[in-house]
């Protein structure tokens, strides 16, 4: 499992940071929102970081081939799914927890249905 939460800023960054940490579809949804481009950038970045963080492998993890824009991701190079919920600061902050995608079976997995449309939660 991984979490990260940053401090939310309405700091865009620069299209060098952009490219090198972004895949080509998240450059271009960046692009699109102009107006909250930082805050999308945030929670790219906190998601990219939660992945990382759970596969033990911190900034070493590429992040440009890392596509984030879904709850499920998959790792380049990594076995196995994984799932990525964004956290519901306080005020303030964005997060990002992600876990192993357990496989479909009757009374296990993950859910986001209690506490909250972000939550991670193990179902019954």
């Amino acid at each position: 499992m991984g979490i990260d939460v940053e401090v939310e800023g309405p700091d865009v960054p620069d299209d060098a940071v952009v490219v090198r940490t972004c895949t080509v579809g998240e450059r271009r949804a960046l692009s699109r929102g102009a107006a909250d481009r930082g805050e999308a950038f945030g929670r790219c970045w906190v998601r990219k970081e939660a992945v990382a963080k759970a596969l033990g492998a911190g900034l070493r993890l590429p992040f440009d081939p890392l596509d984030v824009r879904t709850d499920a991701v998959a790792v380049p190079g990594a076995a196995g799914a994984w799932r990525v919920r964004d956290l519901d600061a306080e005020f303030g902050y964005v997060g990002a927890v992600v876990a192993a995608a357990a496989p479909t079976r009757p009374g296990g997995g993950w859910s986001a249905q209690s506490s909250g449309p972000h939550a991670l939660t193990p179902s019954e």
